[in-house]
Parts: structure tokens; sequence; C-alpha cells
């Protein structure tokens, strides 16, 4: 819809001087945030060892991979959260150092455990087990538990090993989701800061309803998608002329409640993205189709807004249309 392919294309580019001087930032950046993570895996595997000491639950065994996932989320939120404030973006270097971290702390979670319990004789032999052939010894004699009454299975041999690298696996794949996601958020390259983000309404695209006619005619659903079109196209040339009255009078009518516009088979979100440092943004609009789990989204083309452009726009709140005098007086 709103981009190269649909026609429509914002047309707000404007030679700005460097108007703002970005603070220095940290330049042990690198090392806090790794730290922040390094924290966060030790207590979430510390929780694991003490679930599985009091409780008798293994919580990296659970549905495997699904239960080392989740461990693995909580102890990455170290990394997120410190890159986050810290407004360190992460790049593939640093993406690949965690992982590695995650690998070690795995195992470094499997040697604790091991050390802190009484040795293991393997059968035949009257010495204590190494540490691998402990592991060895662990994995090739996981049995599966199932729910309800009956026993566990047989031991699983050769597919344990299979096992315990779905369970790695999962715990490294888990301890990169906070990353990821982070890597997606909007970012401000001249201050290095990620910018604050603001739901400003929603532009219906289709018509809902399986029980209307025009929800079931296409020729009514492209003529919604159109009047959504030249509504982004209504909003860009109000940003490109910096009428901010306007621009506030169109958002104030976006006021569409989240379960009717989740209802429609398409509708664009508006947000605005504002850096916390130079003040610049952007009006970025987001084309949602599907419902529920099938829902897809695509960031449309961004509308960019100077600092003091967005500083105008946001003097006074959004002026909401109130209910009509009749209305009122129903």
């Amino acid at each position: 819809m709103a981009d190269k392919a649909s026609g429509f294309e914002a047309d707000t580019g404007i030679a700005m001087e460097l108007q703002y001087a970005p603070q220095s930032k940290n330049q042990n950046r690198v090392s806090i945030v790794l730290a922040s993570g390094l924290v966060t895996t030790v207590a979430a595997l510390v929780g694991v060892f003490l679930l599985q000491a009091l409780a008798h639950i293994n919580a990296m065994g659970l549905h495997i991979p699904l239960g080392a996932a989740l461990v693995g989320v909580v102890a990455s939120s170290g990394y997120g959260v410190a890159s986050y404030r810290l407004g360190l973006r992460i790049r593939r270097t640093l993406l690949w150092t965690i992982l590695l971290f995650q690998f070690l702390a795995y195992f470094g979670a499997e040697y604790c455990t091991f050390a802190s319990r009484p040795p293991i004789v393997l059968p035949g032999t009257a010495r204590p087990a190494t540490f691998p052939e402990a592991f060895r010894f662990n994995a090739t004699n996981m049995r599966l538990r199932f729910s309800g009454p009956g026993p566990d299975s047989e031991p699983l041999g050769d597919v344990g090993y299979f096992m315990v690298g779905l369970e790695i696996l999962g715990f490294m794949l888990g301890g990169i989701f906070a990353p990821v996601m982070l890597s997606r958020h909007p970012y401000c390259d001249l201050c290095q800061l990620y910018l604050r983000r603001w739901n400003l309404g929603t532009i219906p695209a289709g018509i809902g309803g399986i029980f209307r006619a025009a929800a079931r005619d296409p020729e009514a659903q492209t003529r919604a998608y159109r009047a959504a079109d030249a509504k982004l196209r209504e909003l860009a040339r109000l940003v490109a002329v910096g009428d901010a009255a306007s621009l506030k009078r169109e958002l104030a009518m976006l006021d569409l409640p989240q379960r009717k516009a989740a209802a429609l088979p398409a509708r664009v979100t508006i947000e605005l993205c504002q850096c916390p440092g130079c003040g610049d943004g952007f009006l970025q609009p987001v084309l949602h189709t599907g419902h529920g789990q099938d829902t897809k989204s695509r960031p449309l083309t961004k509308i960019p807004m100077t600092r003091q452009f967005i500083s105008t726009v946001a003097t006074t709140p959004l002026e909401r249309p109130g209910p009509s005098p009749s209305t009122v007086a129903a």
C-alpha cells in the first residue's frame, strides 16, 4: 500500500543541517551488556538448579526443547535490557558472542550440577566417573516421562544425544530471543539510542463482519483499501507542508477501538517514533492483515518528522471527536 509497488511514497525529503551534537557514549557498553547478560544467565541457571533440588522439577527438560528455550529467554534478558538502556545495537559479532556464552553457560551449569552431586560409579568400574563420562551416561540413560500414572520409557540410548542436542539448541536460541526482538526496534544511528514509540491510531483498510454484504464485496474491500491509502497520503502531505493543527485533527479521527480494529481484514496502525536524544522521528504506518495467529504485519513507508514539528504536534493532547448532541441528548 505504502511503498513503490502500490504508489504511496511520502515525498518529505528535506535537506537538514546538523543542529544537534549527540552525547558521548560509554566506551565499555559492550562489556556492560555482556556482564549484565551473564548475571541474568547465572541467576536463571541457579533457579533451574534449585527447582531440581527442592521441587524435583527439571525446567530444562520440560517438553524439550520448549523448557530450555524459556530458560534461555530468561537467561538472556540481561543482554536485551542493558542494550536498550545503553543504546547499544546488537550486531552480528556481539550476537555470535552471546550464542557462545549461552553454549558455555549450558555446560558450565551441567558441570556445577555434576560437581554438587555424589560421584557416579559406572557399571563395571570401581572409580568415580569423570564429567565427560557422566555426561555421556546421563544422555544415554535419559528416559521420556509420559503424562499419567504409567511408567517412564526405557533408556533412550544413543537417541538421548539427540534429545540433549535439542535441549542445548533450545537454550541457545532462547538466549538470542531478546537481542533479535530488540534488533527490530527503531533506532537512531546519529544518537545511538532506541526510539520511543506511541500508537496514535488505526486506519481501516477493509470491511469486517461476515454478515455484512459489503464485507463479501471485493469492490467494497478495494474502496476501503484505497481510502486508507488516500488517508496515508494526506498525513504525509500535512507533515510535508508543516500543518500541525490539521495533522492533529486527522490523527484524532483515528481513535478506532482495538477490538473493532482487530476484526477488520486489513488495517493500518500509525505509530509515532521519536529519538529521546535529538528529538527527530517519523510516523510509521504498519499494514496488518489477517486475524489472530494468522496476522501478518508489514511496515510501510516512513513519514519523517523533525524535532520542531513533533514538539508542535505534541504541545496539546490529540483532540478526540466528542459525541454528537443527539447522542448526548439520548
